[in-house]
């Protein structure tokens, strides 16, 4: 996992939102948005818990991002899924900040 310096209260909301939402992720990392003027808005890359071996089969992963949390609404949206790896995950996420 890479350092972020994102307050542990977002970690917190994050992983709240999947359990309210039966979504069985774990929070693996989550990155602020580039713009300072977007402090409200983050990455979020997951590892999902009981991934499919059919899907691992076909190439699939169990890693995903969203590229928007937005912590002033509890809101998640823009997931990718079914990523291969971590460092795919990353870079992804890496992508979609830029």
């Amino acid at each position: 996992m890479k350092n972020t310096t994102v307050s542990l209260r977002i970690y917190e909301n994050v992983k709240k939102y999947f359990e309210k939402n039966n979504m069985p992720y774990d929070v693996q990392e989550i990155i602020p948005d580039k713009s300072p003027f977007n402090d409200y808005l983050f990455i979020v890359i997951a590892k999902h818990r009981e991934y499919s071996e059919i899907k691992k089969a076909y190439g699939g992963g169990p890693w995903a991002v969203w590229s928007s949390w937005n912590e002033s609404t509890q809101c998640l949206n823009h997931g990718h899924y079914d990523i291969a790896d971590y460092d795919k995950a990353y870079a992804l996420a890496m992508d979609l900040r830029a």
